[in-house]
């Protein structure tokens, strides 16, 4: 799971009464007598599906959108199709005639295409809560989660295996540092003391969902932030000492939500940095790159 380090720097708190949505109160007088109680304090999710993950294969496209590849780089054409296509890749890849007629397709899908990759791209992070706050009206963060004068986000980084690559592939870095506009701060979560009463009763049921591989981890009350994020320009590559490939990106944080469970259900709370929503802002389905190219060389 990417990380968010927060770097050394003077405070610039976010209020995060700003933008807070009303949640629906709940009918009943008391939360503990509700037998409904996954339906009562639910809000809308603004912004689901509108920011994409950072696998290797939605970060390869960002190198193209911010002109940081050559479309006559032809390890940049083929590394494009190893990491989206792999079963096209190792059928036609050892084929020379063939695969030059598969560079000059995935040249012009690219080209077409390029103008609707997304530079929006969302991590999942998770917090862990203290008591409630009953004069606040909040949640205070735990210290080891909390956000204090966040700078750097650290984004993809997955080391998984990629059609028989798990290392270094050339032009696309699987790991990127994003370096923010400004600190980002966050470490009290404003919460309506009826939907307060409801997570806690929901956490203590064992209804919220957490992964498996944090089964064993040790949260009082963890919940899980969904940071979006935009990165807006390319700025190098780096190396680390063992030689990884990391690119550095100008950009910002959108907003985040908290929600009780992992797989982005049981919204709490929402914070927009961003006045208005773009109406194309929702990512579109891109064609699939190898059905594109199969139906012009074949």
């Amino acid at each position: 799971m990417p990380s968010l380090a927060p770097a050394q720097a003077e405070s610039n708190l976010v209020s995060p009464e700003k933008g807070h949505i009303k949640v629906q109160e709940h009918q009943e007088q008391s939360v503990l007598g509700l037998s409904e109680i996954n339906e009562k304090t639910v809000i809308k999710d603004l912004y689901a599906d509108k920011y994409q993950t950072s696998s290797i294969q939605n970060i390869s496209t960002l190198y193209w959108l911010k002109g940081v590849l050559d479309l006559n780089d032809q390890a940049a054409i083929d590394n494009f199709l190893l990491i989206n296509e792999c079963d096209y890749y190792k059928k036609n890849i050892e084929d020379d005639f063939k695969w030059q007629k598969v560079r000059e397709a995935a040249k012009r899908m690219i080209a077409d295409q390029v103008k609707d990759y997304s530079d929006k791209y969302q991590i999942i992070v998770p917090i862990d809560l203290g008591r409630y706050d009953h004069e606040k009206k909040g949640f205070p963060l735990t210290d080891e989660t909390k956000f204090n004068n966040l700078r750097r986000v650290q984004i993809g980084g997955d080391r998984g295996d990629i059609c028989g690559n798990d290392w270094i592939i050339e032009n696309y870095p699987r790991e990127i540092r994003l370096i923010l506009n400004k600190p980002f701060n966050f470490n009290f979560l404003y919460l309506d003391e009826h939907v307060a009463q409801a997570f806690i009763l929901r956490y203590r049921k064992g209804l919220t969902k957490r992964p498996s591989t944090m089964k064993y981890n040790k949260f009082d009350r963890i919940v899980f932030a969904r940071v979006r994020i935009t990165l807006s320009k390319y700025q190098k590559i780096e190396q680390r000492r063992n030689d990884t490939p990391v690119a550095v990106f100008f950009g910002s944080i959108d907003g985040f939500e908290i929600f009780e469970n992992s797989d982005e259900t049981g919204l709490l709370y929402s914070e927009n940095f961003i006045k208005k929503v773009a109406p194309d802002l929702k990512l579109e389905s891109q064609k699939a790159p190898a059905q594109e190219i199969k139906d012009v060389v074949e």
